[in-house]
């Protein structure tokens, strides 16, 4: 996963939840289908959306690349899209939850071949689950002091999870990478005030 999808599933979290917000436009970053790194968290990303709408026939205004529709045309088209992101992504367990809830709506509208193509799916997901290989992520630490980063990040700590082999030195330097100003900070103590408040970017993980 990369760490700029980190920050960007931030972001979208704020304006999903936040349907006031006048900017939404970069939730339709995490339709996109060319985002490998970010598919699962692209997922979770939509789910916010998805969770809430309902399962009703309220029309919906145009909205990012969704067309006029009812709201629940919109929640099932949201559906298929996240089983297809978790399923890209090898959430396949999270799929198969989503493929049961959307059957529910196929059958209690007797749209038995919708039920059937879904039924499928969540079959083809459990024999991945079986058949497939799927590595164990590493997961780091990361905190950012100073006041030189952006106010989302400045003096904040987080959980990333790194990319497939990735091991503690190659994650520092990714991170280095992606903020090359940035100092790395090598004592393993907790930062104080003096760095909370340096002009400057320094990194911890």
């Amino acid at each position: 996963m990369s760490w700029t999808c980190v920050l960007q599933y931030r972001e979208i979290q704020k304006k999903v939840l936040n349907p006031a917000c006048p900017e939404p436009a970069a939730l339709g970053s995490c339709l996109d289908p060319h985002l490998p790194a970010c598919l699962s968290e692209a997922a979770y990303t939509l789910l916010l959306y998805d969770e809430l709408l309902e399962w009703s026939d309220r029309p919906l205004r145009e909205f990012l690349t969704y067309p006029m529709q009812t709201e629940w045309q919109r929640k099932e088209h949201l559906h298929l899209a996240i089983i297809q992101n978790f399923d890209r992504g090898k959430c396949w367990e999270n799929g198969i939850i989503l493929c049961r809830k959307i059957a529910e709506q196929y059958e209690s509208y007797y749209d038995y071949r919708n039920l059937s193509k879904m039924r499928m799916m969540e079959a083809s997901l459990y024999d991945k689950i079986m058949d497939q290989q799927r590595l164990e992520p590493e997961f780091f630490r990361v905190g950012f002091y100073g006041k030189k980063f952006p106010f989302f990040l400045r003096n904040k700590e987080f959980v990333c999870r790194g990319h497939d082999y990735e091991r503690l030195e190659a994650f520092q330097q990714r991170m280095l990478n992606e903020f090359p100003h940035a100092i790395a900070m090598q004592h393993a103590n907790h930062p104080d005030e003096t760095i909370f408040q340096a002009e400057a970017q320094c990194i911890h993980a």
